[in-house]
């Protein structure tokens, strides 16, 4: 009877570390999907940050830019 016990609280626990792992991989699985990469489609963490780092410069750059338009503007008036 003890035994049969230990044996499911260590497969609930393995189950639910698969699912941790799974979880994980699906996220990076669908970003591979919006992105595309030629390594089978497939994203490596590392990648997925770079891509990240490059989307939230360019939207700082694009936010430097917007004000100063907008500085360039307010100073002609």
């Amino acid at each position: 009877m003890k035994k049969d016990s230990r044996k499911r609280i260590a497969t609930k626990r393995n189950d639910t570390r698969n699912r941790h792992i799974k979880e994980k991989y699906n996220f990076f699985e669908k970003v591979s999907l919006q992105y595309g990469n030629g390594n089978n489609g497939k994203v490596t963490p590392a990648d997925f940050l770079g891509r990240y780092n490059k989307e939230i410069n360019t939207m700082k750059q694009q936010h430097k830019q917007e004000l100063q338009n907008f500085e360039e503007v307010t100073h002609e008036e």
